[in-house]
């Protein structure tokens, strides 16, 4: 899958080799992480840097991951809120 999709990316572009940022999951053992690797080498990849899942959706949406803050939420049947 990751040589598909770097293929579709750099169809007139054949000489260059990216770098890639994987997301994998939280558990992950350090075989699978080699595995990943070894992937996304094989694919064409010139470096490979593994980020774990939460890390990658928390700057997905943009939190400040560098700074040590939290966020609480309040759900309810009738709104969501944002609390501080």
């Amino acid at each position: 899958m990751i040589k598909y999709f770097l293929g579709k990316v750099l169809s007139r572009r054949q000489m260059i080799k990216p770098r890639l940022v994987v997301a994998v999951p939280t558990g992950i053992t350090s075989v699978e992480k080699r595995a990943v690797i070894e992937a996304a080498e094989q694919a064409g990849a010139r470096q490979v840097n593994l980020v774990e899942e939460p890390m990658a959706a928390a700057i997905g949406t943009e939190l400040p991951v560098d700074q040590p803050v939290g966020n609480r939420w309040w759900i309810s049947a009738a709104a969501l809120r944002r609390l501080r």
